[in-house]
């Protein structure tokens, strides 16, 4: 940087800098967080947790409405801090793989839990994404 000390002004507003706007885990060191930056309380960042993994979930239901060899209607999602689980019954091995693809390839989902049922036979496995 140019300048070695943060310029004056309100948490937030264009004089101000550095300024970092995305997520806390990320920031770098020096930067300072925006008015009303949801990472910088608690109760915020549970809101916005809650709100990701819904947006998740609608994304991989929607994934999986695309997918031919997955029936929608027997699978269902369930996202928790951004890991999708998956539960319900499929038809063959093929569709459990193709639906727990399907989930992983949806941005901000860090793993998949694959509880489908082929057949009768249960599947376990976590895979990271």
């Amino acid at each position: 940087m140019k300048n070695a000390t943060p310029k004056p002004g309100r948490p937030g507003e264009v004089s101000q800098w550095p300024r970092w706007e995305g997520p806390e885990e990320s920031r770098p060191a020096g930067y300072l967080p925006g008015e009303g930056d949801a990472s910088s309380n608690e109760r915020g960042r549970s809101h916005e947790k809650t709100h990701d993994d819904a947006f998740i979930a609608a994304q991989v239901a929607a994934q999986l409405e695309q997918n031919p060899f997955v029936d929608p209607g027997s699978v269902s999602v369930s996202v928790h801090q951004r890991r999708v689980v998956l539960e319900g019954v499929v038809d063959s091995p093929e569709a459990s793989v193709r639906a727990e693809k399907d989930a992983l390839s949806i941005e901000g989902v860090y793993a998949c839990e694959n509880r489908l049922e082929v057949g009768g036979s249960k599947h376990g496995r976590v895979r990271d994404g």
